[in-house]
């Protein structure tokens, strides 16, 4: 059975790292060498998500342009330790079909564009660690609806 797929309302136009730092982290001393795969209950996993609205050339908003930034950073400065130190920044240049309604926007931004977003840094640390010191390490799956969520009450709250 074939099914015709349709394009979501959300389109990547560019994506761009703007920091990748991923380093072995030190063993403590009689601490065992990490297993794979390695398990991220209880480890500390930092975000920072920002977004805004693109401006034209002549001052303009795009009511359909927006710009996304998710960082993503284990320090091992708290919780479980984990095989590796990172910090990663991207940010995506995304529009937003002009029939999402403003109050499902910045949930669609939000959701969908944090997820695509993520995966290309699971991705991208996947492709590093493969040949590192402890092996491969795939950050886990994450649900951005929760972040969303989060968002959409702040704005609220605020208005």
């Amino acid at each position: 059975m074939c099914i015709q797929l349709q394009p979501s309302h959300i389109q990547v136009k560019a994506m761009r790292y703007r920091r990748i730092i991923v380093t072995p982290r030190e063993l403590n001393k009689n601490e065992e060498f990490p297993k794979e795969p390695f398990d991220f209950n209880d480890v500390m996993i930092g975000n920072q998500t920002v977004w805004s609205k693109i401006v034209n050339d002549d001052g303009k908003e795009n009511p359909l342009l927006y710009k996304v930034h998710l960082g993503i950073v284990i320090d091992n400065k708290g919780g479980k330790l984990a095989p590796y130190n990172i910090d990663i920044q991207i940010e995506g240049l995304f529009e937003i079909n002009e029939i999402v309604s403003e109050e499902k926007l910045e949930k669609v931004l939000l959701a969908n564009g944090l997820g695509i977003l993520y995966g290309a840094i699971r991705e991208q640390v996947l492709a590093l660690t493969t040949r590192s010191l402890y092996g491969k390490l795939l950050l886990p799956t994450v649900n951005f609806l929760d972040v969303a969520d989060k968002e959409n009450k702040l704005v609220k709250k605020k208005k």
